[in-house]
């Protein structure tokens, strides 16, 4: 891929492990984990852009009831895909685990 364009609110990139958000049964559920998310660009064409509204995710799911959250996933740069944009990245990217169930 030559270069990549984040732009605005409704820009993502999502490898989330499932589920988002605490479920309403008392079935014990556990997140699933995060997923892997590789990014490798030229820069041959055009510059990458990474608005602040974006975000690249790798995160876990979380548990329901007295289920555990999923660990968080992997977001690999390579190339040139950071160049100038270290302190952006570290604001919009993350891989964190899920939150446990509500019952925990």
């Amino acid at each position: 891929m030559d270069s990549i364009y984040l732009e605005g609110e409704e820009s993502h990139i999502r490898a989330n492990g499932g589920p988002d958000e605490d479920g309403y049964d008392s079935k014990d559920k556990n997140g699933g984990s995060g997923g892997y998310v590789y990014i490798k660009t030229q820069n041959t064409l055009k510059p990458n852009t990474f608005d602040e509204k974006s975000s690249i995710e790798a995160k876990g799911g979380r548990g329901h009831y007295n289920g555990f959250g999923g660990s968080g996933g992997i977001i690999i740069f390579e190339g040139d895909a950071m160049d100038d944009h270290y302190y952006r990245l570290k604001d919009i990217c993350k891989a964190n685990g899920g939150s446990p169930g509500t019952g925990i």
